[in-house]
C-alpha cells in the first residue's frame, strides 16, 4: 500500500520567528468575575517566545516528501522486540460454520446469507473491510470485520483476512457475507490488512482473487511528553521532548508537539523516535501536547494515532509589597502582590500567605495584582509571602509556579501621648520651637484683630494641657491691627 504524504517547503514555514501567544482557560471553582475562577483585581498579560535547535543538538532529518521542523532534534531508539500479533474470535460471537468440504477458520466469526433469487442478481463480488478501532496502543484488540456483497457458502469462494504488511494469514469465512476477527499486537508496530473474496489459501496472496478490498492501517502506539524544566522566569528556555514508542519515519505520521493554548506553529519530526526542541517565551503559560498523526500545523491534526498526556510550562515571577511596614498596634496595613502576566486566562491564581501564622491572607483568579489588608491587635513582626499556584488555602499552596520575596511587616507599641503646651502670648518662632521640643509640629497659622496681643498667639488648638499623639499639629492664631483706618488705641 502507498501512503500520500504532503510535499511541502516546511523549512520556509519553520525559517519564520514563531510568536507564542497565550489564552488557555482552566476549569475552576466559578466566580463573580466571569473567569470561572474566585478572583478580583484585573491587569493585562503579554507573551512572546520562539522555539529553537537545543544547544549541541542537530536537526532533524527531512526530505521534501516528509519535512520535519529545522528547530526540532529527533533521534532514534535502540529497536524494541519486534511485536506479536495474536488472533481470536470477536467476543460473545460464533465461530463461522464449518464443514469438511469447506472451512473457517475457528478465530473468525461469519453472518449474513442471501437467497438464492438474490444471490441469482449479483453479478461481481465486492469486498470492504473495516477496522475499529484504527489506533490503539500496544496491546490493544481491534476488529476486523470483511464485508462482501453475497454468501460465499453456496460459492467456492472464502472470504479471507491478511496481514499486508507481513504477509499472515488473519481468518477466513467459507460461509456468510462478513467474516470478522480480533487482532491484537504485542508490541508498538503499525499493521496494513486487506481482505480479499478468493479461493482458499493461507499464503499471501491467496488464490482464485474475485474481489480485493481497501487496505486498513491499524496502529499500536503510543508517545510521552516531558518539558525540563516546567517552572521559568521570562526569558528562560525549556527542553520540551516528545517521546514515540516507534520511529515514525518508515511511517506516514509524524511526531508533533502543540501548544494548545495558543496559536503557536508546531514542532514537527518526521522521522525518529523522539522529537524535541528548545522553547522561550516572555511572561506566558503554555499547555503542550504531543502527538503521531498526519502532518499538520493546527491542532488537531489530521488522522491523529497517539496523544499524549499534557504538560503545562510557565513562564512568570510575582513580587510583594507592603505599606506600611511599620506601623502601631492594630493599625493597617496593605499587601500587595504583582504577577508579571493576568493569571485569569490561565489555571493558576496569586496568593499572599502570612508565613508567621501560616494562613491565607489574599487570593486574586484574575489580573496580575492582587492586594489585601492586615492588622495584628499588639506588638508583633509578621512576614508575608506571595506565590503564583493552583487553587490553594494551605501554605505552600499546590503546583507553584513564581514565588515572591518575603516582606516583613512590624507591629509596635503606640508612643506615650504628649501634653500640648501653652503657647499663649508666644512669638510664632516661640510657639514652633516650643512645640518642637514637646514633639510636637505647628499645624495652621491665622491672624485676627487683636489689640492686646499684636505678634504673639492669642490662641491655639488643640487647647493647653491637651494630651495628643506625638508628631501632632497644634494650629495658632495671632493677634493683628486692625484695617486702615481703623487703628489700636
Amino acid at each position: 500500500m502507498s501512503h500520500l504524504r504532503p510535499v511541502r517547503l516546511l523549512g520556509a514555514l519553520f525559517a519564520l520567528t514563531l510568536t507564542l501567544t497565550v489564552s488557555a482557560a482552566s476549569p475552576v471553582p466559578a466566580g463573580a468575575n466571569g473567569t470561572g475562577k474566585p478572583s478580583t483585581p484585573t491587569a493585562a498579560q503579554g507573551d512572546a517566545g520562539a522555539h529553537a535547535l537545543p544547544a549541541g543538538a542537530r536537526a532533524c532529518r527531512s526530505t521534501q516528501a516528509k519535512p520535519s521542523d529545522p528547530s526540532a532534534t529527533c533521534s532514534t531508539a535502540a529497536a524494541a522486540a519486534t511485536s506479536t500479533a495474536s488472533v481470536s474470535l470477536p467476543s460473545g460471537a460464533a465461530a463461522c460454520a464449518s464443514t469438511a468440504t469447506k472451512q473457517s477458520s475457528g478465530t473468525a466469526a461469519c453472518s449474513g446469507t442471501l437467497a438464492p433469487d438474490a444471490m441469482a442478481s449479483l453479478a461481481a463480488f465486492t469486498v470492504v473491510l473495516t477496522a475499529s478501532p484504527v489506533s490503539l496502543a500496544p496491546g490493544g484488540t481491534t476488529t476486523l470485520t470483511a464485508t462482501t456483497n453475497q454468501d460465499v457458502g453456496p460459492t467456492p469462494y472464502f472470504i479471507e483476512i491478511f496481514d499486508a504488511t507481513t504477509g499472515a494469514f488473519e481468518a477466513e469465512c467459507g460461509f456468510g457475507t462478513t467474516c470478522a476477527t480480533l487482532v491484537a499486537q504485542s508490541g508498538s508496530t503499525i499493521q496494513n490488512y486487506i481482505a480479499y473474496v478468493s479461493g482458499f489459501g493461507t499464503t499471501f496472496p491467496p488464490p482464485s482473487i474475485q474481489a480485493t478490498s481497501n487496505t486498513i492501517l491499524v496502529s499500536w502506539l503510543t508517545v510521552t511528553l516531558t518539558a525540563s524544566p516546567t517552572v521559568l522566569r521570562p526569558g528562560q528556555t525549556s527542553l520540551i521532548k516528545a517521546t514515540a514508542s516507534l520511529d515514525v519515519g518508515p511511517t506516514p505520521f509524524w511526531i508533533e508537539i502543540f501548544d494548545i493554548s495558543s496559536s503557536a506553529a508546531p514542532i514537527i519530526c518526521g522521522a525518529g523516535t523522539t522529537c524535541a526542541a528548545s522553547v522561550t517565551r516572555q511572561s506566558a503559560v503554555g499547555t503542550y501536547l504531543a502527538d503521531i498523526a498526519g502532518f499538520g500545523t493546527t491542532f488537531p491534526p489530521p488522522n491523529i494515532r497517539a496523544l499524549s498526556a499534557s504538560v503545562t510550562v510557565s513562564w512568570i515571577t510575582v513580587s510583594l509589597t507592603a505599606s506600611p511596614i511599620t506601623l502601631p498596634a492594630g493599625a493597617t496595613s496593605t499587601v500587595t502582590a504583582t504577577a508579571s502576566l493576568d493569571v485569569g486566562p490561565t489555571p493558576f491564581y496569586i496568593e499572599v500567605f502570612d508565613q508567621t501564622l501560616r494562613r491565607l491572607v489574599v487570593i486574586c483568579g484574575s489580573g496580575a495584582s492582587c492586594s489585601g489588608s492586615v492588622s495584628q491587635p499588639s506588638p508583633v513582626l509578621h512576614s508575608y509571602v506571595a506565590f503564583v499556584a493552583g487553587f490553594g488555602t494551605e501554605l505552600p499552596p499546590p503546583d507553584v509556579r513564581a514565588v515572591s520575596d518575603s516582606v516583613t511587616v512590624q507591629w509596635i507599641s503606640p508612643p506615650p501621648p504628649v501634653t500640648v503646651p501653652n503657647l499663649f502670648g508666644d512669638s510664632p518662632e516661640q510657639a514652633g520651637d516650643e512645640l518642637q521640643a514637646a514633639g510636637l509640629v505647628l499645624g495652621g497659622l491665622t491672624s485676627t484683630v487683636d489689640c492686646n496681643n499684636l505678634g504673639t498667639v492669642d490662641n491655639q488648638s488643640p487647647s493647653a494641657g491637651t494630651l495628643v499623639a506625638p508628631g501632632s499639629a497644634v494650629s495658632i492664631t495671632v493677634g493683628r491691627e486692625p484695617d486702615p483706618p481703623m487703628v489700636c488705641q
